[in-house]
């Protein structure tokens, strides 16, 4: 006798449905899971090739900061070996002054037939509008000695250098004498006596226009 076979129940079907379901449910998530793995992955890509670029990009500013400090160095070294005139002297003496001896002329004191006060004031208005320097002090001692006070300022790390111009009564006018002295160093690499030239020349160019100016007016009388 043969059997047949009986129909599924509907809570059987329900009970497949829900299987079905599930299975879907479960692979959905597998194929979710997948993906957000991809995707951690792609990102991961991105974040190293970001962090290489990023490394890469700080070792060329390392690069390009040390280019920039060397050259700055090797600049500030040749603008100190260019300034030194004797190297014998330069690098052990701190100070410098007039020698009625000196070779260069703006190294020698300066005869007047002005007198001490006279000569003074043209001195201090010849080095007035002259960059670096300052007057901080002038001293008169009755007819027969002036003194005045400069203060020079480097050009590149603003060091400070003490100037004394000493001018004295003569039998014809006055001269005038001049000491510079650097506040630090051991050497000055030059720039005391540059201190004492430029002051010389500046003077001289002073009392040049001065005399110009009286021999104008001698003419014109």
């Amino acid at each position: 006798m043969t059997q047949i076979p009986s129909r599924p129940s509907n809570e059987d079907n329900l009970v497949n449905d829900k299987t079905k379901h599930a299975a879907s449910n479960d692979s959905l998530s597998n194929d979710s899971l997948s993906n957000d793995s991809l995707s951690n992955d792609s990102l991961s890509d991105e974040d190293d090739y970001v962090a290489d670029i990023d490394l890469g990009d700080s070792k060329k500013t390392k690069t390009s900061m040390s280019v920039i400090i060397a050259g700055i160095v090797l600049t500030i070294l040749t603008i100190i070996c260019l300034q030194v005139d004797d190297w014998s002297r330069d690098w052990t003496q701190n100070t410098s002054e007039t020698d009625p001896a000196a070779k260069d002329i703006d190294m020698q004191p300066i005869a007047t037939s002005l007198s001490t006060t006279d000569f003074a004031e043209l001195v201090v208005v010849a080095m007035k509008d002259i960059p670096r320097w300052k007057l901080m002090d002038q001293t008169v001692d009755g007819n027969d000695r002036t003194k005045l006070d400069f203060v020079h300022s480097t050009f590149l790390m603003r060091y400070k250098d003490d100037i004394a111009v000493e001018i004295v009564k003569t039998v014809t006018g006055s001269t005038l004498y001049a000491k510079s002295q650097s506040r630090v160093g051991k050497g000055d690499l030059g720039q005391n006596p540059r201190n004492i030239k430029e002051l010389i020349f500046n003077v001289r160019e002073k009392l040049k226009n001065a005399k110009t100016f009286e021999k104008a007016d001698d003419s014109n009388k």
